[in-house]
Formats: C-alpha cells, sequence, structure tokens
C-alpha cells in the first residue's frame, strides 16, 4: 500500500514538474517573442528614421541645387557664338525667359562672339555673365575665352531699363563697319552707342556693370546714363569699366524733372 501510494506521489510530482518546466518554457518562448518583437519594432522605427531622414536630405540638397544652380543659359536657347549667325532672337529669348522666371535672373553667356542686329533689352532683375573679354584691355581679343556683344545697328547695343540688372565679364563691340567676318561687315552703319541706362518714366536703380570692355562705338557714346519723363537713374554700381574708341565715353543726361545720379 505504501509503495502504491509513493509510486502515485512520485508521478504526481514527475507531472507537476513537467508542467511546470513546459509552462517556464512557455513564459521563456513568450520572452523571447516578445523581445524579437520589440527588436524588430525598434530596428523598423530606425530604419524608418532614416528613409525619412535620407528624404529630408534628399529634398534639402535639391531644393539647394535648385537654389544655387537658378541661372539661364544662353546655350539652351540656341545661341551660335561664331560671329556670323545672327544671335539676337536666341539672346533676347534667353533674357525674357530669365525676366518671367521661368529660369534663374542671372543669363549666363559662353565664349563666342555673339552678333545681332536688334539692340538686347534688359529689364529689372536680369544679370548677362559673361566669361571675360579676352587677353587684352586696349583692343578685342576673340581669346582667352572671353565673351563678346557684337552689334551691328544704328541703336544702342544694350539698354538697360531696369532695377537690380546689369552685366558681368564681357565686351560689348560696335561690329566693323567697315570690316569683318558677316557679310563683309556692317558698312557704313553706326551704332548710336555702346549701353544706355535709361529711366524713362521710373526709377532705375542699383544697375550693375562691372568688368566690362566698351569698345569701337566712334558714332556715339560707350555708355549713356539718361533720365526722362520725371523718372531717375541712381545709385549704381559701376567698376573696372573699359571705354575705348568711342564718339563719347560716358555721357549723362537729365531732362527738367529728372535725375541722374
Amino acid at each position: 500500500m505504501t509503495i502504491v501510494a509513493t509510486v502515485g506521489i512520485t508521478a504526481a510530482l514527475v507531472a507537476f514538474i513537467s508542467l511546470l518546466v513546459a509552462h517556464q518554457n512557455q513564459n521563456k518562448q513568450i520572452h523571447d517573442l516578445s523581445r524579437q518583437l520589440s527588436e524588430v519594432l525598434e530596428l523598423s522605427e530606425i530604419n524608418t528614421s532614416l528613409v525619412e531622414d535620407d528624404n529630408a536630405l534628399l529634398s534639402r540638397r535639391t531644393e539647394e541645387s535648385v537654389s544655387v544652380g537658378s541661372f539661364t543659359y544662353a546655350s539652351d536657347f540656341g545661341v551660335v557664338g561664331d560671329s556670323k549667325a545672327n544671335d539676337g532672337p536666341s539672346l533676347q529669348a534667353a533674357i525674357d525667359s530669365a525676366a518671367t522666371d521661368a529660369s534663374g535672373g542671372t543669363v549666363i553667356l559662353p565664349k563666342g562672339v555673339f552678333f545681332f542686329t536688334e539692340p538686347l533689352v534688359i529689364p529689372g532683375g536680369v544679370t548677362l555673365q559673361g566669361q571675360g573679354y579676352g587677353s587684352s584691355p586696349l583692343a578685342i581679343q576673340f581669346d582667352a575665352g572671353g565673351t563678346t556683344l557684337a552689334y551691328c545697328g544704328t541703336d544702342y547695343a544694350v539698354k538697360i531699363n531696369g532695377s537690380s540688372s546689369g552685366m558681368r565679364d564681357l565686351a560689348v563691340y560696335d561690329w566693323p563697319y567697315n570690316h569683318g567676318d558677316h557679310d563683309g561687315g556692317c558698312p557704313n552703319i553706326k551704332a548710336a552707342g555702346g549701353v544706355v541706362v535709361k529711366g524713362d518714366g521710373k526709377l532705375v536703380e542699383s544697375v550693375e556693370l562691372s568688368n566690362i570692355f566698351i569698345y569701337y562705338f566712334v558714332g556715339g557714346d560707350a555708355l549713356s546714363l539718361i533720365a526722362t519723363n520725371n523718372g531717375g537713374v541712381g545709385y549704381g554700381y559701376y567698376e573696372n569699366l573699359r571705354l575705348r574708341h568711342a564718339h563719347t565715353g560716358i555721357n549723362l543726361y537729365a531732362e527738367t524733372g529728372s535725375f541722374v545720379k
């Protein structure tokens, strides 16, 4: 009787221990699963954070590149710069694009001689940026990556009529009226002038002309600042201007009620 009871107690104890072990194993499995799930969720949050950070970085870099690279490239508008093709319409199209905010306000001109027959009109907020005007400060040299605006007409070559606009690092040239590469040059055609900044019935301020060579305007003014109809031209920035072989170097004119300063 005692033996049978002992065996029964032992069996019950073994069963209890087995159940306890199974319960502990189950708890361990649950704990392990919970830990794995936690790690997975944590890793997912990290990855999500990394993706979000990458997206933010990409977005920021894209915005920065757009901001830094907001230029209008004249070459995208079909300029040739070989001194023979009429680049006037293409140049003006690039300027107009910059003015309407369709592209950046700075128009980048490549190296070349850009022949044109109608004045280039530069409105407010637009700047023409060339590559320099060659190796000589005394005469036109089509070298060293220079950018030359070569005008063949009777008006001013470039008309600036808006604030915060201008030109940098280029030459403005009255294409020789008695010789040249374009159909024998511009026979008997003399321009009225090189560059004119004009405030006609409005105030034109903060015009910048920097590192500009204005050459061979023997029929008129190399540079004119003109104010009419109660307009004004003022507070401009003119640096390193080279004016050579012109009838008049700089002409300042303001009619009654207008001013140039």
